[in-house]
């Protein structure tokens, strides 16, 4: 009989504001990998966000990350392999399609291989193919990490969070390189920016464990890498001023952007946040989508077909 197995990984939002490279939070908008052993070659298809876009060959992200699990443990891979990828994470959009791609490649070559591998094997893999952790925690762990690397390995910690948790994600039209939004940064920033952002990633991991919703407008304040990426793209910014004005100041930038989130709780109606949003965002003639994604508290699941 052939042997199947199914992946599926969240997306995940990351900094979220002052917790640059360090925090990230696994949402619920799930990419899923169907894989069959048989037959003598591999084939892979791609189906919905980068379908005929991305590469369906052995320079697929999936692929690279499969082959690095099969060299860590010493075995060939099996050349038979029937892929089906279904992607609805945005590319480009600072939702972690790259980092849920990855974690589905190493997911998936452990179970093929069938050996002992941990979560933190796992992600120093990965790393291999994306240089931070931030996403590819979350969408291995699910729900709220903090994480760094520590003489060039992952080391993590998964964040308790409050219940009833929700953000509201304005996904534009276009999109934006990580490489070119990360190249943007300065090489050294002003103490006092270091010491400002120190201060408010503090209070924030705190707030968000806590609940309290009401220190979010300042803890998610930022000064080293939003102030510079939004020069790259005007609209991203009148975005992040919108969801700002409309959500007391709950807002930040997604990963490297463009997507701007915004935190909403049990208190509040997130579809009158969203409502309020579209309606401006349709204003400004700003092309996007505005969505309710609910916190996913499970990351990467593989189960055998």
């Amino acid at each position: 009989m052939a042997q199947g197995f199914r992946v599926k990984v969240p997306a995940s939002t990351s900094n979220l504001g002052s917790g640059f490279d360090t925090l990230g939070l696994a949402l619920e908008m799930v990419n899923e990998v169907e894989i069959h052993v048989s037959g003598k070659s591999l084939s892979l298809n791609i189906e919905g966000e980068g379908a005929g876009e991305l590469p369906e060959n052995s320079k697929n992200l999936f692929i690279q990350a499969m082959n690095l699990v099969f060299r860590e443990v010493g075995k060939s891979r099996p050349k038979g392999l029937q892929i089906r990828m279904i992607n609805r994470i945005p590319l480009a959009r600072g939702l972690g399609s790259s980092a849920a791609t990855i974690i589905s490649g190493v997911v998936v070559g452990k179970a093929l291989c069938r050996k002992s591998l941990t979560d933190n094997d796992l992600l120093n893999l990965a790393l291999k193919l994306e240089e931070h952790p931030d996403n590819l925690v979350p969408a291995l762990i699910g729900g709220l990490c903090l994480s760094t690397l520590d003489e060039e390995k992952a080391v993590f910690l998964g964040l308790p969070l409050p219940m009833g948790m929700q953000v509201v994600m304005v996904i534009p039209d276009f999109k934006l390189s990580t490489k070119k939004a990360r190249a943007i940064l300065p090489k050294k920033v002003p103490f006092k920016d270091a010491v400002f952002n120190v201060g408010r990633s503090s209070f924030l991991t705190a707030s968000l464990i806590a609940g309290r919703y009401d220190l979010l407008p300042l803890a998610l304040q930022d000064r080293l890498h939003q102030p510079y990426r939004f020069e790259m793209a005007p609209k991203m910014k009148k975005i992040f001023e919108i969801a700002s004005h409309l959500c007391g100041g709950r807002a930040a930038m997604s990963g490297a952007g463009p997507s701007i989130l915004a935190f909403t709780n049990h208190h509040e109606n997130p579809y009158d946040v969203i409502r309020a949003l579209s309606e401006n965002l349709s204003h400004h003639k700003i092309g996007a989508q505005v969505k309710l994604l609910n916190v996913s508290h499970q990351g990467a699941v593989v189960e055998e077909m």
